[in-house]
């Protein structure tokens, strides 16, 4: 997580914030931390230009959470 934390601080213009953002998510999934994947995964949708990436973080967590109606 420091390293995309660190990715952050250090490129507060990146048009491809979202990406960090994205992968800090998929991170949180791996960690089984879904509450913190949904929100950064959320975060990262917000930024200008996000992709898909931007969404999978979103969609597993809400999934293992029992979310999949939202």
């Amino acid at each position: 997580m420091a390293a995309f934390d660190k990715a952050l601080w250090a490129t507060p213009r990146d048009v491809f914030r979202w990406a960090i953002m994205g992968g800090k998510a998929c991170a949180h999934i791996l960690l089984s931390q879904y509450e913190e994947a949904v929100m950064w995964s959320r975060r990262a949708q917000s930024e200008p230009g996000a992709r898909y990436l931007a969404h999978v973080g979103e969609v597993a967590g809400r999934g293992h959470l029992g979310k999949v109606a939202e």
